[in-house]
């Protein structure tokens, strides 16, 4: 749970929701993978990442990062639930993004830190929580190494989608 944001630790019903999502990677739309293994980051639906399938470099992609939990029962960070796709972020758009998370079907809360769109379809369908805080400027990112960062809302978005993916063979340099 996150201190900074005030809907940390949200139970509803039965479930938890967390503020910390895994890594899916660079892919934009997770409903083509729903039914497959991970996208091109270290975790996903029926993913077994090893850690020698990290070609770029631990301390060189996202292991995971922060999200904001909006007021009212949309899946985000909803760690006990039959959607697969409730605990993971893609980045494909930098952190604190003003692109909407896109929620297939189910409800979605906007808020001004989270906003969101009701994508329609089935639980197998669209969708794409992205990187958020109510931190300012940011926010924090633990890598493969073990580490903690916090990182700019204003990298460069082709660097941000570089970290998402575990081997793209891209040197990122200082970020």
């Amino acid at each position: 749970m996150c201190p900074s944001d005030p809907g940390s630790g949200k139970v509803t019903s039965s479930d938890f929701h967390g503020n910390y999502l895994a890594s899916l990677g660079s892919t934009a739309i997770f409903g083509e993978l729903c039914g497959s293994s991970a996208g091109n980051g270290l975790f996903g639906y029926l993913s077994s990442t090893k850690m020698r399938d990290i070609t770029d470099g631990t301390s060189n992609t996202l292991a995971a990062s922060e999200c904001v939990l909006p007021p009212g029962s949309d899946i985000r960070g909803k760690y006990y639930t039959d959607s697969r796709m409730a605990v993971v972020f893609s980045a494909d758009w930098p952190p604190n993004t003003s692109n909407s998370d896109d929620h297939y079907g189910g409800t979605c809360d906007s808020t001004t830190f989270a906003p969101c769109v009701a994508g329609g379809g089935s639980i197998l369908g669209d969708g794409a929580v992205y990187a958020r805080s109510m931190h300012v400027g940011g926010v924090h990112c633990l890598l493969a190494d073990g580490a903690v960062r916090f990182i700019s809302e204003n990298i460069d978005r082709t660097t941000f989608q570089n970290l998402g993916q575990r081997n793209d063979n891209q040197v990122i340099g200082e970020f």
